[in-house]
């Protein structure tokens, strides 16, 4: 994918992301990449794929503790809305013309 969409598909994300952060915390929210969510890159070794089964317990128990917790989501709605500022700020030096991002 050309940089010239990475930048407004990441604000994009961040923007639903700062919107919506229970959709963060449940895992249903994905930044989408070429009209389809990205996907994971598959584990190359074996010491990876234990890592990476690890990781998803790791993150099922985290999502279960943060789920409908308000000050997760404000966090959450505070941090995704500094990124997708930022993005804003920053994305004309890397749009090719130095095209801004939509809002």
């Amino acid at each position: 994918m050309p940089i010239s969409q990475v930048w407004p598909s990441a604000h994009a994300f961040f923007k639903k992301a700062a919107a919506s952060p229970a959709g963060v915390v449940d895992g249903s929210l994905h930044i989408e990449l070429d009209g389809a969510d990205a996907a994971p890159t598959p584990a190359a070794t074996a010491s990876q794929e234990k890592r990476s089964a690890r990781h998803s317990i790791d993150m099922q128990r985290i999502r279960a503790k943060a789920s409908g917790d308000a000050l997760v989501e404000r966090l959450l709605t505070a941090a995704f809305s500094a990124m997708a500022d930022a993005t804003e700020n920053h994305a004309s030096e890397w749009l090719p013309g130095g095209a801004s991002v939509p809002t």
